[in-house]
């Protein structure tokens, strides 16, 4: 990187986690691809899915404060997700799914 990329990244990274996500967010879309109005829709999709089944009480909330703390500690995250994740009875691994989305612990 150049000096001056290597300067906006530390003054990037004093900011707030929802000022770091906001301009992650503007970066990424200024790169132009052809199917990012797909993208863009089967996010929307997802999201109306993931509304929906909160309204149904298929799925649970977590709140700013635990995914922003997270967000910070990616490593005890790892680590707190294994201890709590639901395993597959098949292969023994983690759901993140049922851990993240579903709010289950185990």
């Amino acid at each position: 990187m150049t000096r001056q990329s290597e300067k906006v990244l530390e003054e990037a990274l004093h900011l707030s986690p929802i000022e770091r996500a906001e301009i992650v967010e503007r970066l990424l879309s200024s790169f132009e691809f052809s199917d990012r109005a797909a993208v863009d829709n089967l996010w929307a999709i997802e999201a109306e899915s993931r509304i929906d089944a909160y309204e149904r009480g298929e799925i649970g909330t977590i709140s700013a404060k635990d995914v922003f703390r997270k967000m910070v500690l990616p490593q005890n995250l790892w680590v707190k997700m294994s201890k709590m994740g639901k395993k597959n009875e098949s292969s023994g691994k983690v759901s993140w799914r049922d851990t993240c989305v579903n709010g289950k612990n185990r």
